[in-house]
């Protein structure tokens, strides 16, 4: 249902779509490809290879709060700082090789899915609001929120010991050879999707509904895009809640990437949800005692009004997006 769906608006909407296309890959090239790649490659190759006892023995009273062995460390930290993917493929990697169970991967990806420094910073902050102050409290606001739903996830959980029959460590250029491999097989389905909703983001700038409520939408499709034309038209704490959403683009990359444990998707989207939720209110919390003066940037009185919604289009818009999540429950199953 879901390709004929996309079927239809390619063949209804041809130029739009292509149009889109065209400009995902572009934006895979110039942005997502750059600050991506490096950090997936070093995710696997960190995971596959194992982690020095130096820095498992640092990191086990940060993973004791947490709930976690100290093997999954990289994963939280890389999750934080390295951008959306990076964390969520390093949990796969350390669930396959072995160093973490079942449960603590799917505890993981409640909170290891953060936008990172790359984007938070350079492309939100820097190049899309020309202020790194903005960019740095975007991250700091996803940050913490991140790590407040780790805490709360920890609650009740026992950490297990590290891993050590079931660890299948690789040799320094086994695990070399194998996350570049892996990294570039990633790289391929992130632009493909990224390249995809793209396109499906040019046919939701058709609908006739409210410009801030057609701006929302297309954040919740494809975040890139969408922070592009949101920075200048919804307040700073906005903003970050969208960035920590991720949008269902790179919810699916996720999918993609994480293909060997079952995930609950519904409870995956809920709490990226609640990381939103999080990040907005810190977010306030922090401009009152960091406020960034800024044209675009207004917490005080301005307010999203959403009230002139097209009905048949809004129901549409939900359909897709109802079989989106749909396919991907119905299709095989992933982390």
């Amino acid at each position: 249902m879901l390709g004929a769906a996309i079927f239809i608006c390619a063949f209804l909407f041809p130029e739009k779509f292509t149009e889109g296309v065209k400009n995902g890959l572009l934006l895979s090239a110039n942005t997502v490809v750059p600050s991506l790649f490096v950090f997936i490659c070093a995710s696997s190759i960190i995971a596959s290879g194992g982690m020095p006892d130096l820095f498992k023995k640092a990191a086990k009273p940060v993973m004791k709060l947490l709930a976690l062995p100290a093997e999954a460390f990289p994963a939280v930290f890389l999750g934080l700082f390295a951008g959306y993917p990076t964390g969520a493929k390093m949990t796969e990697e350390l669930f396959e090789s072995g160093r973490i169970s079942h449960r603590q991967a799917e505890r993981m990806l409640r909170f290891c899915v953060s936008p990172g420094i790359g984007f938070s910073v350079n492309a939100v902050g820097i190049m899309m609001l020309g202020s790194k102050k903005s960019g740095i409290i975007i991250l700091i606001s996803v940050c913490i929120s991140s790590l407040m739903i780790g805490f709360f996830s920890a609650a009740g959980e026992k950490a297990d010991g590290d891993p050590t029959d079931e660890m299948r460590t690789k040799s320094p250029d086994e695990a070399l050879v194998y996350g570049v491999s892996s990294g570039a097989e990633s790289m391929l389905k992130i632009c493909g999707f990224v390249a995809a909703f793209s396109g499906i983001g040019e046919i939701i700038a058709l609908i006739p509904v409210n410009e801030k409520a057609k701006i929302l939408l297309q954040c919740f499709l494809e975040v890139t895009g969408g922070c592009a034309k949101a920075v200048s038209s919804v307040p700073l704490p906005i903003t970050a809640g969208i960035c920590a959403f991720g949008g269902i683009c790179i919810h699916t990359q996720i999918f993609s990437i994480c293909g060997e444990c079952k995930i609950k998707k519904f409870e995956f989207i809920l709490f990226r949800l609640i990381h939103a939720a999080l990040s907005t209110l810190v977010c306030i919390i922090i401009l009152n005692y960091f406020p960034v003066e800024a044209d675009v940037i207004s917490i005080q009185t301005e307010r999203l009004v959403i009230n002139s919604f097209s009905f048949p289009a809004s129901v549409s818009l939900m359909f897709l997006a109802s079989l989106i999540i749909l396919d991907l429950d119905n299709g095989r199953k992933m982390c």
